[in-house]
């Protein structure tokens, strides 16, 4: 049962702002509180900051309608008290397995591992450093706010030059882990669904001082 309904939370409702969404999130302290290990051992580990404008943008790992204990349940619909978010060993192990082989071939421009603050906010920190922004287009398959905000586990924002497309989807050519083309890196500006929603130099002071 999809944890929207467990948690009473209307599916058909007014559309989700995310505006508003965004400028309550981004003052929490625990927003600042990340750690980035996707990748353990030997080897050379893929920055978590996105390199360039017009690089591509692949989210890898299984996707959910789940919202459970996270950030965005908390402390926009005031629920405290729900269950652990998804995770399923299975598909963390194979997911890593993917991120190791795109690694070794030398593709990845960046790897940020979404937890806390959902997928936005993996973009959102993957810009920051270099104060670059995102066009993302969603998948209509879930819903808006789970597939932004929702911090099920193994899931991975990675970026490509776009000219190693055909050789990223090569290597990934046998997997069964799932990859969606997300969009592409920008100059500044964050774009989801083809409507703007800020851009970084306006959003990241308030970010480093939560």
């Amino acid at each position: 049962m999809s944890n929207m309904k467990i948690f009473n939370i209307e599916t058909i409702a007014e559309p989700l702002n995310l505006v508003d969404v965004v400028d309550q999130m981004i003052v929490l302290p625990e927003l600042t509180e990340r750690t980035n290990s996707i990748l353990k051992g030997n080897g050379k580990k893929p920055s978590a900051a996105f390199q360039q404008k017009s690089d591509l943008i692949f989210l890898i790992g299984t996707s959910v309608d789940d919202i459970a204990s996270s950030l965005y349940l908390s402390n926009i619909h005031d629920i405290q008290d729900s269950g652990a978010p998804y995770f399923n060993a299975q598909q963390d192990q194979e997911m890593r397995a993917e991120i190791k082989r795109l690694s070794e071939v030398g593709i990845l421009q960046s790897a940020h591992e979404v937890g806390v603050g959902g997928l936005f906010f993996a973009l959102f920190e993957s810009g920051a450093p270099k104060e670059l922004g995102f066009d993302i287009t969603l998948p209509i398959e879930f819903r808006r706010d789970a597939y932004l905000f929702g911090e099920a586990k193994s899931r991975i924002v990675v970026s490509i030059k776009d000219t190693d497309h055909d050789k990223f989807l090569e290597v990934l050519d046998d997997s069964k882990v799932p990859h969606t083309l997300l969009g592409h890196v920008t100059k500044n500006e964050f774009r989801v669904d083809d409507e703007s929603y800020g851009f970084m130099d306006e959003l990241k002071p308030n970010w480093l001082n939560a």
